[in-house]
């Protein structure tokens, strides 16, 4: 009886909340829900990879141009150190149907609040209450368009409110301002969302978070309540940074005229399927979306944009035409920059794509027009580590040092760009700053690639190992391989078995299918020549204008002594890549045919072309020991100029220059003198 009773107790208490809580939300709001945005983030990668955020609300406040959120919202919408290349932040409105992007203006995290700028003139938009609206206000309602997690990301298209009780409220607590009692509607999703006074557009606060609610039991033995409170920052603070920012004139005026805008509602709903298409790593589906958005707004720089970036991704689906692809990529990115010339995004991401398509004159065009309009455009920045010379990476780097001092990437390309100008020990010191700055894995190949420049090959390797330990991406492995097979013949099963599993990694794509086609048929040129042949000659047959496979052929073909073919092969080579240094091995295998004279004449346009490259004197020695020996005096000069010349990019390993002056004192020996 006593159980009964006490059942019955509990569902008179909580119909009563039930009657109060529908008794609440009969009272609507009116205001335009419209003026409540989506905002979509993509940090984009030199690699053509990207990682898109979960989206977040905002909504337009005063005359439409500025946006509130919550700074937690957008806090993390920046650049991390030690892989994203350049971010693209964008605004999908539901008003236009269309994405745009935006900038963060103001920010104060202690109170939870952000300020964005967008790049329309009008907007639909809520106006922020006084104070003396504010501390009147009973009840507050929240509106949002949460997300959803049931299987899959979907994001809300249409709004959803909540109308709660307000419990707390302080003018001095920037952190917690207003809280409102018993939520059942929030979690995390609604974060930014307007806290609103009932049957107005007023706004009255920005929604931060939810706090967990006292839970209570009767008579000890039933819990009654364990629903959280949502709270924000309230009024006070919202006017305080907008003051301080003196961002008054647009924070309170109201939208100009409105027009309607024809497609918008399913222009928006387009926008957040491409979002929704990209978080399921769907490229199909996000391809189609993109296209679609493109139909529907053609003149949208940031739908162009996006089918570049969809037909990218798209492109490398090995089951499809990579070239028909690209074509589409170009042609956006070419649209979107017809549409918005003074697009600094634009311009990077254009040379970006550029870059992977190898026209590296083309990509520092855009790259350099990106940063004529943003000199600090990140991805502009880092893309000129690969397309400028040596002097302009130099520069590059002391610029991106002045923004970024404590970023591990940035003192990796430094190190580079030092090493590109013979600053070793300057080198190693910066790729010693971003390995302590990162200790993770990702940097240790740049000081193994310092440590090689100053030719203390032992130490490089152990860093080349330790790479494939610590982070142990495709390109660690390719380089761990690629050093092995170049500077370790012992161990040349542990090359071919890092080269197999750098192959392996081909879902992290950084290593294109040429290089580690090239790398094997520099292995296989040492360890299995005739398998070596029958492989290049496929590559040949499916690329046959690919001068780097015909290079390494030659190789091949040098070691299986098929000496008359080697010289075709490298004569196509130097054909096909006349910028490359391929012309040593050319002279190389005429010698082996006998055609002194040839290769000598090449040896010398080399040293006069490249006199400070170690590597060609050295060539040459050989040459003279093994086919001239009557001029082993010029033998020796060429020795000692491979042994001191500076660039130390073209440095000769110390037991290479050591077993030819064994050669050369061999050969200069006297004869014994015969005796009876």
């Amino acid at each position: 009886m006593r159980k009964n009773t006490l059942i019955l107790l509990v569902l008179l208490i909580v119909g009563k909340a039930a009657a109060n809580e529908q008794k609440i939300s009969q009272s609507t709001s009116k205001f335009d829900t419209r003026a409540i945005v989506v905002l979509g983030y993509l940090d984009w990668r030199q690699d053509a990879s990207g990682a898109i955020k979960v989206p977040r609300v905002a909504f337009a406040i005063g005359d439409g141009t500025l946006l509130l959120t919550a700074a937690h919202c957008v806090y993390d919408f920046r650049v991390e150190p030690d892989e994203p290349i350049s971010i693209d932040k964008i605004i999908i409105s539901p008003y236009y149907g269309d994405m745009f992007d935006f900038q963060i203006v103001a920010m104060d995290k202690q109170a939870d609040i952000a300020i964005l700028k967008a790049p329309w003139t009008t907007h639909p938009a809520l106006s922020l209450a006084s104070e003396e609206e504010y501390e009147a206000v009973q009840n507050i309602l929240i509106a949002s368009r949460p997300q959803s997690t049931f299987g899959s990301m979907h994001f809300g298209r249409e709004i959803e409110t909540e109308l709660l009780p307000v419990v707390y409220r302080d003018s001095n607590n920037p952190t917690v301002g207003l809280r409102l009692k018993g939520t059942k509607k929030v979690v995390p999703g609604w974060s930014g969302s307007p806290m609103l006074i009932p049957g107005s557009d007023t706004v009255a606060g920005i929604l931060t978070r939810s706090i967990v609610g006292i839970k209570s039991k009767l008579f000890g033995l039933i819990t009654l309540s364990s629903r959280n409170d949502a709270a924000g920052c309230n009024i006070y603070s919202i006017r305080e940074l907008i003051n301080r920012k003196r961002l008054r004139q647009a924070a309170f005026a109201s939208p100009a005229k409105l027009e309607n805008i024809p497609d918008a509602e399913r222009g928006f709903s387009r926008a957040i399927d491409f979002i929704e298409a990209l978080m399921s790593n769907n490229e199909k589906e996000s391809f189609q979306i993109a296209e679609n958005l493109t139909r529907i707004r053609p003149n949208s720089v940031q739908a162009h944009l996006m089918l570049a970036l969809s037909s990218i991704l798209k492109a490398k689906d090995p089951n499809i035409s990579e070239q028909e692809y690209l074509e589409i990529a170009e042609t956006n990115y070419k649209k979107a920059l017809q549409l918005d010339p003074n697009n600094a995004y634009a311009h990077a991401s254009y040379g970006n794509f550029l870059i992977r398509t190898q026209r590296k004159k083309e990509a520092l065009e855009q790259c350099n027009a990106s940063l004529a309009i943003d000199p600090n455009n990140r991805m502009a920045l880092f893309n000129k580590f690969i397309v400028a010379d040596s002097n302009e990476r130099k520069e590059t780097a002391e610029h991106l040092l002045t923004i970024e001092p404590n970023n591990p990437l940035v003192w990796f390309h430094y190190s580079s760009a030092l090493r590109s100008k013979g600053e070793d020990e300057k080198a190693l010191e910066a790729a010693q700053k971003a390995v302590e700055l990162d200790p993770n894995g990702l940097f240790y190949g740049g000081l193994a690639d310092a440590l090689m420049n100053l030719q203390r090959v032992d130490e490089a390797e152990t860093y080349y190992k330790l790479m494939t330990e610590k982070c142990g991406c495709q390109s660690c492995w390719f380089k761990y391989a690629n050093f092995l097979v170049a500077n370790r013949s012992n161990k040349l099963d542990e090359a071919a078995k890092a080269l197999k599993k750098a192959r392996s990694l081909s879902r992290m794509r950084r290593v294109s299918e040429e290089n580690m086609n090239l790398l094997e048929l520099k292995l296989l040129s040492k360890t299995s020549p005739e398998q070596g042949e029958v492989i290049a000659r496929d590559m040949l047959d499916a690329s046959p204008d690919n001068g780097h496979y015909w290079f390494f052929f030659a190789g091949v073909l040098r070691t299986l002594e098929k000496y008359d073919e080697a010289v075709e092969a490298a004569q196509k080579a130097v054909d096909l890549c006349p910028d490359l240094s391929y012309r040593p091995r050319l002279a190389n295998c005429l010698a082996k045919v006998g055609e002194y004279e040839k290769a000598e004449q090449i040896y010398h346009d080399l040293h006069e072309e490249f006199p400070e490259r170690n590597r060609y004197w050295f060539w040459y020695a050989e040459f003279l020991v093994d086919y001239l020996p009557e001029r082993i005096d010029e033998a020796k000069d060429a020795l000692e100029k491979a042994s001191s010349n500076p660039d130390a990019k073209w440095f000769v390993p110390p037991e290479d220059l050591e077993e030819l002056q064994q050669k050369i004192e061999q050969k200069t020996e006297p004869l014994p003198v015969a005796t009876d």
